[in-house]
């Protein structure tokens, strides 16, 4: 979620050079990204560039259902539809468009009647198109009339207001949910027909997302609800939902929604019995980036998750009183037994390198207690010390220069240039 110049870290240069090759503006790498994205970004990027007219990079990545990666291009970025309004031509786009403005109340009561009783007939056979077309006429008549400068603008809306109210049935919005996921009926259309609906609309959505075990269609739907902006009660409701996937996924929709109207609901689910539930929220509360928020997570600090702790790491880093986060990664270090936790605490100590984070560091660097005694956390603090505080990390590296570990000695001679140029 950070960005990255090339200047800032020259060893990336590499995939500068990749992502330009392929066209790519861009990668956002989401906290809780996995192994296996990683791996297949990897093998996308080190592929060939795709020939003009077959599927970009970016189009191969939504295939392989990415939840954490987003791949950038200008190219999609100039063919992102223009809006819910905004069709290509032909037949179904064009008959969506051609809404024309009631010309009385007494015309878009008629045309209202006639359009519930279509949909009627529409969600009778489960014709998902029929219905999508049916309220995509009331929407856009709805529009057409507030925009019309009719001296009964106000009331012909109102009429478009109330049928909508009568077409927007559950069934009926399940059904135009799934035309997120169909190509051939404009998923602009149906995501602003959903948006309109509220959070029914968010409800028919968030259902379609978890029964789906599709991770495109759900990538999909997931995007559909965060567009909206719409549902946070609903999607509040469902964080006492007895399966700890529903959960999950709300918790999900509402940190990407930065939803801090739901930052205490999302506070009580960090004590949830399942942590992948915790994980998730301690995430949506680091997105939501509010003091409470952060408090929450500093007792998170404790969670039996290390994937839970590893989080509460980064609220950590975003406190202002960095002091405090030095002491409490202290605290923290004292319990930590997980070696890849404990190098991330290291990593942080080192971000802060506040006087106590320092000291810290020297301690880790020591040869007593369990925690101190891991290689890879000692050669960490000592490499965090060395471009801290050299000073300092002078003795310790030339007494590890000496040490009978193998790995530690040769890592701490590696250190001894960088330490006696800058005596």
């Amino acid at each position: 979620g950070l960005t990255c110049g090339r200047d800032d870290a020259p060893e990336l240069a590499t995939l500068a050079d990749v992502l330009v090759r392929h066209h790519l503006s861009g990668l956002t790498l989401q906290m809780g990204v996995t192994p296996r994205e990683l791996l297949q970004l990897a093998a996308l990027l080190a592929g060939p560039v795709p020939e003009p007219g077959s599927p970009s990079i970016a189009a191969a990545a939504r295939a392989l259902g990415f939840w954490h990666i987003i791949v950038h291009t200008s190219e999609d970025a100039a063919g992102v539809d223009a809006g819910p309004d905004a069709h290509a031509s032909g037949d179904g786009a064009a008959a969506l468009a051609a809404i024309a403005p009631s010309a009385s109340v007494d015309s878009a009561t008629e045309r209202s009647h006639a359009l519930v009783t279509r949909l009627d007939e529409a969600v009778t056979r489960d014709d998902a198109d029929a219905v999508g077309r049916c309220l995509s006429e009331a929407r856009r008549a709805e529009l057409a009339a507030a925009q019309s400068g009719h001296a009964d603008a106000a009331a012909i809306a109102e009429v478009w207001s109330d049928c909508l109210t009568q077409l927007a049935v559950p069934h009926a919005l399940r059904l135009v949910a799934g035309l997120v996921l169909d190509d051939t009926f404009p998923q602009g259309e149906a995501r602003a027909i959903l948006q309109r609906a509220g959070d029914a609309g968010t409800l028919a959505l968030f259902q379609l997302l978890s029964a789906s075990d599709s991770m495109v269609h759900r990538r999909s739907l997931f995007d559909a609800i965060v567009q909206s902006a719409t549902g946070v009660p609903v999607l509040v409701a469902h964080l006492a939902h007895e399966r700890w996937f529903v959960v999950r996924n709300a918790v999900c929709l509402l940190g990407a929604m930065h939803a801090t109207t739901a930052e205490g609901a999302l506070i009580e689910t960090l004590s949830h019995d399942d942590d992948r539930v915790r994980t998730a929220a301690a995430t949506a509360l680091l997105q939501l980036g509010t003091v409470s928020g952060h408090r929450a997570l500093e007792r998170a600090i404790h969670d039996s998750s290390s994937d839970v702790r590893r989080r509460a790491l980064r609220a950590l880093l975003r406190d202002e009183a960095l002091a405090r986060s030095a002491t409490l990664l202290s605290e923290a270090l004292d319990l930590e037994r997980d070696g890849d936790v404990q190098l991330d605490v290291v990593a942080s100590l080192k971000q802060i390198g506040t006087p106590h984070a320092i000291r810290q560091l020297v301690r880790l660097c020591g040869t007593t207690g369990q925690i101190a005694r891991a290689p890879a956390v000692r050669r960490a603090a000592l490499e965090a010390l060395v471009t801290l505080r050299p000073s300092v990390a002078a003795p310790l590296v030339r007494r590890y220069a000496q040490d009978r570990d193998p790995e530690i000695r040769a890592h701490a001679r590696g250190l001894l240039p960088r330490v006696n140029s800058a005596a």
